[in-house]
């Protein structure tokens, strides 16, 4: 598909549960010219995706379903089903040393035992849609990419919807089935007219502020209070077509 613009060394993040969905945003995107973008079947793997290598853009299914919570849980429940690789002493069947036996085999599955995997808390592994995920990346301090551009993907079009994503930080917003054109368009407007970032009490974001003149054109709508800044060295504004 001819593009307008030069989208071969643009990084993209597919963030999809769906396989299906998934190869068909990949497809469409090298149609365009793009290179190798790269996919991520949860919110985990997107964020641990964008601490190994940066992207200008995720397009970000918000009903994803799978996180690592559950993935997690799946492994716990499987580890809970195999059989203790320790053997209790024949010659010992006290109460004590079984007791001990038990805790020594809970050891093993768990990483030790004493709490120290509660120390360290993970915000990826409460992520249960993407909504979630557009959040923790625009807010958490530990974020890896607070201003990547954030296409998001639902097949609700409902006025909430997308008011919600609105909110919780992305950049543009399509109501599956997409088509080439749609998530072209997407691309280019977030090329072309690239929205400022804002940090406002209860929001970290692009600027929410936009309506259109009377040229038909969208134009940035921004209250006096509001501290709009653009990041260094960040996409859209390093983008050279």
């Amino acid at each position: 598909m001819p593009t307008a613009y030069n989208l071969k060394d643009i990084e993209f993040l597919i963030v999809d549960d769906n396989p299906v969905m998934q190869r068909i945003v990949k497809t469409i995107l090298r149609a365009f010219g793009v290179n190798n973008p790269r996919v991520a079947s949860s919110a985990a793997e997107a964020i641990q995706a964008l601490r190994n290598q940066p992207s200008d853009i995720a397009i970000i299914d918000i009903d994803i379903s799978q996180s690592l919570k559950e993935e997690l849980s799946m492994k716990a429940a499987a580890n809970a089903q195999k059989p203790s690789s320790v053997v209790p002493n024949s010659d010992d069947t006290g109460g004590d040393a079984g007791d001990s036996g038990s805790n020594h085999s809970g050891d093993d599955d768990l990483g030790g035992g004493d709490g120290k995997e509660s120390e360290t808390h993970n915000p990826a592994t409460e992520i249960n849609d993407g909504n979630e995920l557009i959040r923790q990346l625009r807010t958490e301090e530990t974020s890896p990419a607070p201003f990547i551009q954030i296409i998001v993907l639902t097949a609700h079009s409902a006025k909430e919807k997308v008011t919600y994503s609105r909110d919780s930080g992305m950049n543009e917003f399509l109501v599956k089935p997409i088509s080439p054109l749609t998530l072209y368009k997407a691309i280019e407007r977030i090329i072309q007219r690239p929205r400022p970032f804002v940090r406002l009490e209860g929001y970290t974001g692009p600027c929410r502020r936009r309506r259109k003149n009377s040229d038909g054109k969208e134009e940035e709508l921004r209250a006096e209070d509001d501290i709009t800044f653009i990041p260094d060295d960040t996409f859209p504004w390093n983008y050279t077509p």
